[in-house]
C-alpha cells in the first residue's frame, strides 16, 4: 500500500470511530429522554411536573436559569435575565423555538397545541441542533403530563362536588325522616 492509501483508510478509521461514538452518545441520550419523560409520566399534579421538568432540563443542559410558562403562570428557576423574559414572551407569541445567545426556549405543546413555553438561560452562548430537539422532545412529553395533570385535578373537582352532593343528600334524608317521624308523632 502507498503512503496516500494508507493515510486515507487511517481517516477513514478515523471518520468511522467518530461516527460511532456520534451514535453511541445518542443512543444514551435517547435512553435517558426516555427515562425521563416515564418520571414526568408518572406524576399527576402539576405542582410536581414543572420543578421535576426544571431539574431534569438541569441536569440534561446545566442552565443558570429557567423560566416556565404554564396556565397563565410564569415560574422562574435561578435568576433568568431580562432577556429570557423577552424571548419567554416570543415562545409564547409566535409558538415556534428560539435559539440565541444563552437562551434556549421553546413551547410546551399537547398536539398542535401551544399550551406554555419554557426557556433556558446559561453563560454557554452555544445551544446546538441536539439541544434544541432534546428540549422539544423532553417538553412535548411534559406538555402530555401536564394535560394529563389538569384532567386528573377537574376528575378531583368532580368527586369532590359529588362527596359533598352526596353528603347534602343524605343530610336532607335524615331531615325528611325525622320530619316525617314528628309529623307521625304529632298525629
Amino acid at each position: 500500500a502507498t503512503l496516500g492509501e494508507l493515510a486515507t483508510s487511517e481517516q477513514n478509521l478515523a471518520d468511522t470511530e467518530r461516527a460511532a461514538q456520534v451514535l453511541r452518545y445518542q443512543v444514551q441520550l435517547l435512553s435517558w429522554l426516555s427515562d425521563a419523560l416515564k418520571e414526568l409520566a408518572g406524576r399527576l399534579r402539576s405542582d410536581e411536573i414543572l420543578p421535576m421538568l426544571q431539574a431534569i432540563t438541569q441536569q440534561l443542559f446545566g442552565q443558570e436559569a429557567t423560566m416556565i410558562h404554564w396556565e397563565g403562570q410564569q415560574r422562574p428557576w435561578g435568576s433568568p435575565s431580562q432577556e429570557t423574559s423577552r424571548q419567554l414572551s416570543w415562545v409564547l407569541r409566535e409558538q415556534q423555538p428560539v435559539r440565541s445567545q444563552g437562551v434556549l426556549g421553546v413551547p410546551l405543546t399537547l398536539g398542535r397545541e401551544v399550551r406554555g413555553a419554557i426557556v433556558l438561560q446559561r453563560a454557554q452562548p452555544v445551544w446546538t441542533e441536539t439541544d434544541l430537539q432534546s428540549l422539544l422532545a423532553l417538553c412535548r412529553g411534559a406538555g402530555v403530563s401536564l394535560s394529563n395533570a389538569a384532567l386528573f385535578a377537574q376528575v378531583e373537582a368532580q368527586h369532590q362536588q359529588l362527596l359533598e352532593t352526596q353528603a347534602q343528600l343524605v343530610q336532607s334524608g335524615k331531615l325528611r325522616a325525622v320530619g316525617q317521624m314528628a309529623a307521625g308523632i304529632a298525629h
